[in-house]
């Protein structure tokens, strides 16, 4: 019992060590998505980027009163597994104040603490990590095996990341064991090396499973994809492909039905059904692309020159709204299809091949983007005002899936900034969802294209 006492004032005192960072800033440090987890949480949210693990660990571990409780948590079982560490594979009889002054320089010269302060699953990583290993080399105290077991479990659940890595050390550190006999040394257990592989394989199966509890979707994350195509950006693989491929997305000549973005010459930003909605009377605006139903549309021919053009979010049909007064720049709305001649629309092409004008067979004139403004929310009018082409009258078309033809002369070179940068065109933290569809048959051709 003395024994057991004396190792948990030891924990605290390396606990408190880890927490310097935290008490040298006077709060735990806190990141741009530290948000998103504490939301996700404490009001049962599954973000559609990230696992909910680790949000579910802030709202237990902070008692729901304060974020230093999470940090407390988080150094304890830092501490907890570095004591194991020291304690099973550096030598055998250094002093306990010699282990204490390990972490201190591990502190001291290490992004440790720092890590330890964050309101971020990134600690887990290695917390995970030391665990793992101290499950490898076979423990004889069934307390410390369930303790490590438990952190190992819980590292795969607050990070995806972590599944593969410590899915893939498992499967490498028992192929080690057979390979080089190390498991007739009695070095490393067989079973106990089995257990840890079962144990974090359980992950794969429990993460989608507590994402299901919460939105119904039986998946690890919504992303997988938006991910997959930042990298392929950032390899260079999307250039040769929409380079080859591109040609054939961008419209030329119209079928008679298709599924398309509509895109704004002057100001690259696609034709936008406002708030989502579903209801007669929205407004149709010009909005940063996100690749969202409510900016998609169907071009469905109905006679020979005139085409319908129907949202895919609501159903309903574009049309020049017959009820605004106003004898220029008449509102362009959604309403319910009746074939009226408000609401059918000829694509005129322009000298550039790609681009076309939209004239509304009623008033015979126009589309066009209100003031050839270049803001988000500027509204699409169309009326008594001629057939003028400016560069706000046309508009580019690309076939669904296939958005990144519109902006391919713009796609950088790194993945960060595809994913995250705040003004950049693919920078869509939050509707990913939306983007699974088109992402992933870009992704699937690209498979076959090489």
């Amino acid at each position: 019992m003395k024994k057991i006492n004396k190792q948990i004032y030891w924990t605290l005192f390396g606990a408190l060590l880890l927490m310097f960072a935290a008490i040298y800033n006077g709060f735990p440090l806190v990141r741009s998505d530290s948000g998103m987890y504490i939301f996700s949480g404490f009001e049962n949210f599954f973000p559609v980027d990230r696992p909910p693990g680790y949000g579910i660990f802030i709202r237990h571990s902070s008692l729901a009163s304060s974020l230093w409780f999470t940090i407390i948590a988080q150094a304890m079982i830092m501490s907890y597994v570095l004591w194991q560490t020291i304690n099973k594979f550096i030598v055998d009889g250094i002093e306990k104040y010699e282990k204490f002054i390990i972490i201190f320089l591990l502190v001291v010269f290490t992004g440790v603490s720092w890590y330890t302060s964050q309101i971020m699953p990134d600690i887990f990583t290695p917390i995970g990590i030391l665990a793992f290993l101290l499950l490898t080399f076979s423990e004889k105290k069934k307390s410390n095996t369930l303790f490590n077991s438990i952190i190992v479990l819980s590292a795969c659940l607050v990070h995806n990341s972590n599944i593969l890595i410590f899915t893939i050390l498992s499967v490498l550190v028992i192929l080690y064991g057979i390979f080089f006999k190390v498991y007739k040394t009695k070095i490393i257990s067989f079973w106990k090396n089995i257990f840890v592989f079962i144990l974090i394989s359980s992950s794969w199966i429990i993460s989608p499973a507590i994402n299901y509890s919460i939105n119904k979707k039986f998946e690890l994350a919504g992303t997988p994809h938006a991910f997959l195509m930042a990298r392929y950006i950032e390899t260079g693989i999307i250039d040769k492909y929409l380079d080859k491929n591109c040609d054939k997305f961008l419209i030329k000549t119209l079928p008679d039905t298709g599924l398309y973005f509509l895109s704004a010459k002057h100001s690259k930003k696609v034709l936008d059904v406002e708030g989502f909605s579903v209801e007669n009377g929205a407004k149709v605006h010009q909005w940063t692309y996100l690749g969202t139903p409510n900016q998609q549309f169907s071009v469905v021919k109905v006679k020979k020159g005139w085409y319908k053009i129907i949202s895919k979010n609501s159903g309903k049909c574009v049309e020049i709204n017959k009820d605004d007064t106003s004898r220029v720049q008449k509102q362009v709305i959604q309403n319910d299809y009746k074939g009226s001649d408000n609401q059918l629309f000829q694509f005129v092409k322009t000298n550039d091949s790609y681009w076309f004008t939209i004239i509304n067979k009623q008033t015979g004139t126009a589309l066009s983007v209100e003031n050839a403004s270049l803001d988000v929310g500027a509204q699409i009018k169309g009326g008594e005002i001629g057939i003028i082409q400016g560069d706000n009258q046309q508009f580019r078309m690309v076939a669904f899936p296939h958005c990144l033809c519109l902006y391919k002369d713009e796609l950088p070179n790194a993945a960060i900034t595809f994913l995250w940068k705040d003004n950049g065109v693919f920078s869509k933290t939050g509707s990913w969802a939306f983007s699974k569809e088109e992402y992933s048959a870009t992704l699937n051709e690209i498979f076959v294209f090489f």
